[in-house]
């Protein structure tokens, strides 16, 4: 099995790296600029820990919307067929995530836009833009600001941040974002291979036949054969079952193609 690096350490140098490559010392020297950056360090160390998707993205909006006040905040995660969004946690506003933009094409509206060209996005102006689809949502709500960004590792998508706010945004929050979804993206992609390396694992694990029903494990062990069951499947002994699966056995290695269980009232 593939070890993971302990994803704190990960996470840390993701940050730092970031930081230098896309903050000049100019900028730096912005006190409003170098608060949000802490903000959003303080969000990337509540999943620094994480192994789980959800729980990583969920902590990531959460974090948004308390450190930096914006009214909702969510991320979608490309599916694997990279034909679909999926939006796999949401905060402030609405917590649901199986709502009318719980999956979006990609392409579709402003995040398949957004997931599409991999380009990001602020606007201050959010009720007259073109790409909104429901322009009194936004007026009713006071929704003033949005910002998406793509979530991209190694020059492949993974997903979509996005933000709403009630306040406008400085042309340098990009930047903060830019080093949050990095962080971001580095703490998804850890925890999807963990994922994976798990469900392998599991694969792998030797099926206990007496831990199923009778009827389930008898399928497992004659494979291509049709199975039928017959009457109401009942609990019967440790003995008798290992009798039915020893026989199956034998079916299997002669080829058998049709097999039938038959439960009757006293037999």
């Amino acid at each position: 099995m593939r070890r993971l690096a302990p994803i704190g350490a990960v996470l840390r140098y993701a940050m730092i790296k970031t930081r230098l490559n896309n903050i000049s010392l100019p900028m730096l020297k912005n006190t409003s600029l170098v608060w949000d950056l802490q903000q959003a360090n303080r969000v990337t160390q509540s999943f620094s820990s994480s192994l789980d998707l959800e729980e990583i993205s969920t902590l990531a909006t959460t974090g948004l919307v308390e450190q930096f006040n914006f009214a909702m905040a969510r991320i979608w995660l490309l599916e694997p067929d990279s034909k679909m969004l999926r939006l796999i946690a949401s905060s402030g506003m609405y917590t649901r995530t199986d709502g009318t933009f719980s999956r979006i094409p990609m392409g579709a509206y402003k995040i398949g836009k957004i997931a599409q060209n991999c380009v990001s996005l602020l606007s201050n102006d959010v009720a007259n833009e073109s790409w909104i689809r429901h322009p009194e949502w936004a007026i009713a709500n006071n929704l003033t600001s949005f910002a998406g960004y793509p979530l991209v590792g190694n020059d492949k998508l993974i997903g979509v941040l996005a933000v709403f706010g009630h306040h406008s945004l400085k042309g340098e929050f990009l930047e903060v974002l830019s080093s949050f979804c990095t962080t971001l993206t580095v703490a998804l992609e850890i925890a999807t291979l963990h994922q994976q390396e798990k469900l392998k694992t599991q694969a792998s694990k030797p099926i206990a036949l007496t831990e199923l029903s009778l009827s389930d494990a008898l399928a497992h062990l004659l494979g291509r054969a049709k199975l039928t069951v017959m009457g109401t499947e009942r609990c019967v002994t440790l003995s008798q079952t290992q009798l039915f699966l020893k026989v199956a056995e034998i079916l299997q290695t002669l080829n058998c193609l049709y097999c039938r269980l038959t439960y009757e009232v006293n037999s």
